[in-house]
């Protein structure tokens, strides 16, 4: 009677080790896996502060880049506006040049002596 209780005991204790080793190694599988979680969250934390740290960057040089694209813009309305304003000037001396060599010529074909065709032209140029 003792030898089959004492055999029941053992089957019961080896059991009862058997099951408290699997509960250690769910236990330890459990904390294994929250810590690979926490670890998990951390890590998606940082990564979203990089990423909102990378947007505002990028903001912060697009907007830099804008002004000075608007900047060089407005600089080259301006260059583009003198040149113009210099070229429409070359332009009316060039008429104003011409317009006094026809009036020479018109005028020495006239019969007007040279000199007074010259100071004819003078007098038109200074006054246009």
């Amino acid at each position: 009677k003792y030898d089959a209780l004492n055999r029941s005991f053992s089957s019961v204790m080896v059991e009862l080790t058997e099951r408290s080793a699997e509960v250690e190694r769910w236990k330890r599988t459990a904390e294994a896996e929250a810590s690979n979680a926490k670890k998990a969250e951390a890590e998606a934390a940082s990564a979203e502060e990089a990423a909102a740290a990378a947007t505002e960057a990028a903001e912060a040089r697009h907007a830099r880049d804008a002004a000075e694209m608007s900047q060089l813009v407005g600089q080259l309305g301006r260059q583009w506006a003198s040149k113009r304003m210099q070229f429409d000037a070359a332009v009316r001396e060039a008429a104003r040049e011409r317009g006094a060599r026809v009036e020479v010529r018109e005028a020495s074909s006239a019969g007007l002596p040279p000199g007074a065709a010259a100071s004819l032209a003078a007098s038109l140029a200074a006054s246009s």
